[in-house]
């Protein structure tokens, strides 16, 4: 059963689940912004092209009044000339108009960014039900927009009032001027209101679109048993992950193994590690075929034994080749000398048995490059999950050389050849693969 702390939403919306929501056509999105937007726009529009647009339009108006004998001769002109003005004042009025509408998409989008939802579109009967209107209605949303809205109402009529207070005896003073400055003053009268009401608008906004980021977050808020799901619906079910990694790893142990066979030498450490490398005319350098720790390395001992492949044991180099060398790759190219020496005893050794040459000293246990080198102390993970202890191998292949220089000592002194594939110091029992 999951923990109750698994079941709130304590939790960020997942980048999926921001995606979800916006396919879905929900998105932050404040009024506020877009009515100050438009107020903002029309308002600085009038100060500044106020004064061009005013001169325009007296001048369309005094032309658009004017008759001609031909107009009177010919009614059917007046609606063309009709036509014509109309077309003067919309296209005088056009670039204002044309600031203000893209102020009022732009600075919208700005905070919701571009979102087209057909969902929208979609007929929901549901909203027709009363239930649920009085749910809204007395939710906690419809509250808060409730007290927003008496707080703005509140606000803007506070300082709407207070501003015709202060300016009640210049409001009185118009009726005493002549026309033409009554207009002047008048509109400079409805600039200053405006920008009062600008700034209560703007209190306003710099409280309403962080209140509906918040609101749009929390909205979206996730428990942690849904970002497991999400988790487990987008990459899968983690058992049955794991159950296709295992059988993945099968089938390359699977094919390793079947490339035992063709290796031309195993080297162990003996019994922890075992690198079967293979080599052959044409090949740039040795490469690994097979190599495994603890059971699998105890597998590609056994099928090189079965197929007559060599093994030698060499602590220092099957610990580097282990760590380094990677699968059906060639081995690094700072092991290139070490190897070179175990594949050269090999070839002539194996020459010997047959008769060709003298037989080949003993190389002892081959020098790794101190950068590759594996400290016998250290132990490696090996594939089956184990960990392998070189400082163990060491110890028994110590046990393994001396028993097998003892065995050569004696055949050696009784003038018999070693012919059963025993050589002396560090390399194992060799055996070779049948013709």
């Amino acid at each position: 059963m999951a923990d109750d702390s698994d079941l709130e939403k304590t939790e960020s919306p997942s980048p999926r689940r921001l995606e979800q929501a916006r396919e879905q056509g929900q998105a932050p999105h404040s009024r506020e912004l877009a009515s100050f937007a438009v107020m903002a726009s029309s308002c600085l529009g009038l100060v500044m092209l106020g004064q061009g647009l005013l001169h325009g339009l007296r001048d369309d108006l005094k032309a658009a009044l004017q008759f001609d004998r031909r107009l009177i001769a010919h009614p059917e002109w007046m609606l063309q000339s009709l036509q014509q003005d109309s077309s003067a004042a919309v296209m005088r009025l056009l670039p204002y108009l044309g600031t203000v509408f893209f102020v009022g998409v732009a600075v919208p989008l700005a905070m919701s960014g571009f979102l087209f939802s057909t969902k929208n579109f979609l007929p929901d009967f549901s909203r027709l039900s009363p239930a649920k209107g009085l749910g809204n209605m007395f939710s906690s949303n419809g509250l808060s927009e409730l007290v927003k809205a008496v707080l703005k109402a509140i606000l803007i009529g506070g300082m709407a009032g207070w501003f015709l207070w202060r300016s009640e005896g210049a409001a009185l003073a118009l009726g005493h001027v002549d026309l033409e400055h009554g207009i002047q003053d008048g509109v400079a009268l409805l600039e200053r209101c405006m920008f009062v009401l600008l700034g209560g608008m703007a209190v306003v906004v710099a409280v309403d679109v962080p209140f509906q980021l918040w609101r749009h977050h929390t909205s979206l808020m996730m428990t942690r048993e849904e970002l497991r799901q999400e988790a487990r619906e987008a990459e899968g079910d983690p058992h049955i992950k794991a159950r296709i990694r295992q059988q993945q790893r099968e089938m390359s142990r699977k094919r390793m193994m079947a490339a035992v066979p063709t290796a031309d030498v195993v080297v162990t450490n003996p019994t922890h590690y075992a690198v079967a490398l293979q080599y052959a005319a044409g090949m740039r350098a040795p490469r690994v075929v097979a190599k495994g720790g603890d059971l699998i390395a105890l597998k590609i001992r056994g099928l090189a034994e079965q197929h007559g492949v060599p093994i030698l044991e060499q602590p220092p180099l099957a610990r580097a080749l282990f760590k380094h060398a990677d699968l059906e790759r060639e081995i690094p190219p700072v092991l290139y000398a070490a190897v070179a020496q175990v594949l050269a005893y090999l070839f002539q050794l194996k020459s010997w048995k047959e008769g060709q040459g003298q037989r080949p000293k003993d190389p002892g246990v081959v020098d790794v490059p101190a950068e590759v080198a594996v400290p016998a102390s250290l132990s490696l993970p090996s594939d089956d999950g184990l960990t392998a202890s070189a400082a163990a191998d060491d110890a028994a292949s110590r046990r393994r050389r001396e028993a097998q220089q003892r065995v050569a000592a004696e055949a050696s002194t009784a003038g018999i050849a070693p012919l059963g594939g025993i050589a002396s110091g560090s390399v194992a029992p060799i055996r070779t693969r049948n013709a």
